[in-house]
């Protein structure tokens, strides 16, 4: 790879990730993260660092390895509620469902409060106990009561 091609993925990453940050700025209740998640994620970065290590050729080559572990590293912390809507990932690619496109939200109190919501498809998310009542507050501001009718399963 070329300094140049190099560079213009140095910038994209960049960029990335401060949108990353940016999204994590806003949020207001993250979900859970599983152990499964936390592991994967954890190996992914180790595994991206490991290739970066040893098949860098220059600088800029490490510069992006690192980039592409922190990217990747965040996309674990993005996900969540909002002042905008649900923010949720799929293979690693971050969404968000604005709130006026949400069409139904049921929740589900068990191990974990469960918010399933739909809108251009079904999603679910988990959000710890305590975050419960928060949650509920939220949901409340900013969906009509057609949407959310605070019914819990």
């Amino acid at each position: 790879m070329n300094t140049a091609v190099a560079a213009i993925i140095c910038v994209l990453f960049t960029g990335i990730l401060v949108h990353q940050i940016r999204c994590l700025g806003i949020l207001l209740i993250p979900t859970r993260k599983g152990t499964v998640q936390i592991a994967f994620t954890i190996v992914g970065i180790i595994v991206i660092l490991g290739i970066t290590y040893f098949y860098a050729d220059m600088f800029i080559h490490y510069i992006l390895g690192i980039l592409a572990a922190m990217v990747f590293g965040l996309s674990l912390f993005k996900s969540g509620i909002t002042s905008e809507g649900f923010s949720y990932n799929r293979s690693f690619m971050g969404f968000l469902a604005p709130w006026h496109k949400i069409e139904k939200v049921r929740i589900d109190l068990k191990k974990n409060v469960v918010v399933s919501f739909s809108g251009h498809g079904s999603y679910e998310l988990r959000f710890r106990k305590e975050d419960h009542e928060k949650l509920i507050g939220i949901l409340e501001q900013y969906l009509p009561v057609e949407v959310f009718n605070n019914h819990l399963c």
